[in-house]
């Protein structure tokens, strides 16, 4: 299901970010990436409110864990956050149109914060 409007409802809790990646440097792990104008997009809640969020990058994890980069506007601020998926405070917004890059192995550097 896609939420291609902004939810009504509240969560349960705030969208969680992901912890930071550099546990994870010896697993395997598959990278997708999308170009501007292909994303996939979410609804994160954050400070109270949906806000829409552009998915830049999806990690899968040999365990099952997967990641979402995403690309976050908070009034006039923008972010990049990672977010666990699935999770209350994390809503597909559209599936986006298509992959750019076939899966990786290689880790990507990441600043959290």
């Amino acid at each position: 299901m896609y939420y291609w409007e902004r939810p009504t409802h509240e969560p349960s809790c705030e969208a969680t970010e992901a912890l930071d990646r550099s546990g994870r440097s010896g697993q395997d792990v598959r990278t997708d990436l999308y170009a501007p104008g292909y994303e996939p997009a979410a609804w994160i809640w954050a400070s109270g409110g949906w806000r829409f969020g552009v998915i830049r990058a999806r990690h899968r994890y040999a365990d099952g864990a997967t990641e979402l980069h995403v690309d976050l506007a908070i009034g006039m601020d923008q972010f990049r956050r990672v977010y666990r998926w699935p999770q209350p405070g994390v809503l597909p917004a559209h599936p986006g149109r298509r992959l750019t890059r076939q899966p990786t192995s290689s880790s990507m550097p990441l600043r959290h914060g």
